[in-house]
């Protein structure tokens, strides 16, 4: 019983602290529309998504390229990437979350909650330097 409560318990502060999860390796990467134009695996117009594959992700926007910090958790149930801010953005008081599908076959993603469906192609598996970690 005692062993039981322990790993409730270590599950639930793990749950709670949010921390970011494992992403598969075809996951890990840069991803982003086909009119997106990328230049070095940054976006010098429209955006890209980079994924880690501690979790860690970051969206880029451009012109000019700026960018934040999000958490990704993947669901290999049913293939759901969920991206979520840290922290509410300034002036919020929710967290923004977006969701895409992955399709295994077409090795795309899909926007699943957004106004128009887009979908996301992988731009290689290599993350430029910096485009995570320099993020606050």
């Amino acid at each position: 019983m005692k062993r039981t409560l322990l790993l409730i318990a270590f599950v639930a502060c793990g749950l709670y602290r949010g921390e970011a999860g494992t992403i598969p390796p075809e996951l890990v990467g840069v991803w982003a529309p086909a009119s997106a134009k990328l230049s070095g695996g940054i976006p010098s117009e429209g955006y890209a998504i980079y994924i880690n594959t501690n979790g860690l992700a970051a969206v880029v926007k451009a012109p000019p390229p700026i960018g934040e910090r999000w958490i990704a958790t993947y669901a290999t149930t049913n293939y759901m990437l969920t991206l979520r801010e840290p922290l509410p953005s300034e002036g919020l008081t929710q967290v923004i979350t977006n969701h895409f599908v992955y399709d295994p076959k077409a090795k795309t993603f899909t926007t699943t909650n957004a106004f128009t469906t887009e979908v996301l192609y992988h731009h290689g598996s290599r993350i430029p330097g910096g485009v995570i970690e320099d993020l606050q």
